[in-house]
């Protein structure tokens, strides 16, 4: 299911980066850590206050997932920073790597990939996010680095566009408290990628 468009806009938004570490300590020196279940992000954003008719609509929508059963998916709710949305690989990317060639940037440009835009990999339903500014050459070329590391192969020429967020409740139960004095409501939703 697509979460409605026409209520992506966030009036509040906090995207969380949720890695999972083991730490074991031996003695007093000797510290372990090792990766546990993969990393999810988890969004969390509240809509601006909306008319009653317009937030029992998006509470319906909430209702059909039915809790955490049913996923949606989601446009990033934040706006994108760099030169453009759609640009792809220029380089083989393989599980385990935090950095790629990527190529169809604006040519010659200062900050063509933003630190902290999402992007996604095309035939992947993992987000990741860009960690570092990077100038284009001027060939429209540069390098991408990103957060979490590739969970999955990107073959060279992968299209790489504006992150649209696989997801599902983080909670089963959902409620809507309207307002009668304002008439107007925000409607808060919290999920974690699928």
């Amino acid at each position: 299911m697509q979460f409605p468009t026409k209520f992506v806009k966030a009036q509040t938004c906090m995207i969380t980066s949720k890695t999972d570490t083991e730490v074991t300590t031996y003695g007093m020196n000797t510290v372990v850590a090792k990766r546990g279940n993969p990393h999810k992000w988890v969004v969390d954003f509240a809509t601006p206050p909306m008319q009653h008719e317009a937030a029992r609509e998006l509470g319906a929508f909430l209702d059909s997932l039915d809790g955490r059963y049913e996923t949606f998916t989601l446009t990033c709710p934040l706006p994108f920073l760099g030169g453009t949305a759609t640009f792809q690989t220029g380089s083989l990317g393989s599980t385990g790597d935090n950095s790629i060639s990527v190529t169809g940037l604006p040519t010659g440009e200062i900050d063509a990939l933003k630190a902290g835009d999402f992007i996604k990999f095309n035939g992947h339903d993992k987000v990741y996010k860009i960690v570092q500014n990077a100038d284009s050459n001027g060939s429209g070329v540069a390098t991408m680095y990103f957060h979490p590391r590739l969970q999955a192969i990107v073959a060279p020429s992968t299209a790489i566009t504006e992150a649209v967020f696989s997801l599902r409740m983080r909670k089963d139960d959902l409620s809507l408290s309207l307002s009668a004095k304002t008439g107007l409501t925000p409607v808060k939703i919290s999920a974690i990628e699928a």
